[in-house]
């Protein structure tokens, strides 16, 4: 995503609270600033930015009051934040326990987080239906119960390391999703939010 944003000609600021991520991103997009951090006190000046996009990571925070809050403070004003995370609270599996995750959301739940804290919602929908939800109850979630069963000590497991022709069947897969994003369904919300 750093390195995407970085070629549709934004300056971008990165940052992780892990060592390994923070040197990924370095590595493929040196032009990136990137920094280590926590998401609650983002080491930032107010109103620095003009959009915080932040890919599962909410549901990993335990306070995610204040992370949002943290997004408010550095955007400036009308600055957006975009944000996905994990949805439905009844979806919760295997795969959350293994990632980390505090919580998933429901789409009343998200805009609620970000409206209390001095957002407007501008978008929030589903992704990942039918197919992505396909893929992921039948095939991924029975993957990774298998390696979690081989070593079950193991907490570093990679996902599936894909070729371009991977990388293109994924890309059409998520493209044919994209058709039902209005749905209420789909593995996932995405939000789109300013602030007022």
């Amino acid at each position: 995503m750093s390195l995407w944003l970085l070629e549709q000609g934004y300056q971008v600021w990165a940052f992780d609270e892990g060592k390994e991520g923070i040197i990924a991103v370095a590595r493929k997009a040196p032009k990136v600033n990137c920094f280590r951090g926590k998401l609650e006190e983002i080491a930032l000046k107010d109103e620095s930015m003009d959009l915080v996009v932040a890919g599962e990571v909410l549901e990993h925070i335990e306070d995610d009051q204040k992370a949002v809050r943290e997004f408010l403070r550095i955007l400036k004003p009308r600055g957006m934040a975009i944000v996905s995370v994990p949805a439905d609270p009844g979806k919760w599996s295997i795969d959350d326990e293994w990632s980390g995750h505090k919580r998933r959301y429901t789409k009343e739940g998200l805009n609620q987080l970000f409206q209390s804290a001095g957002f407007s919602t501008k978008e929030c929908f589903y992704w990942g239906w039918p197919l992505t939800w396909l893929y992921y109850r039948v095939f991924y979630l029975r993957w990774l119960k298998s390696r979690l069963k081989d070593n079950d000590q193991d907490k570093e497991i990679q996902g599936v390391q894909g070729s371009r022709l991977w990388q293109a069947l994924f890309f059409g897969v998520f493209w044919l999703d994209w058709l039902s994003v209005r749905l209420p369904f789909g593995i996932g919300l995405i939000g789109v939010f300013q602030k007022r």
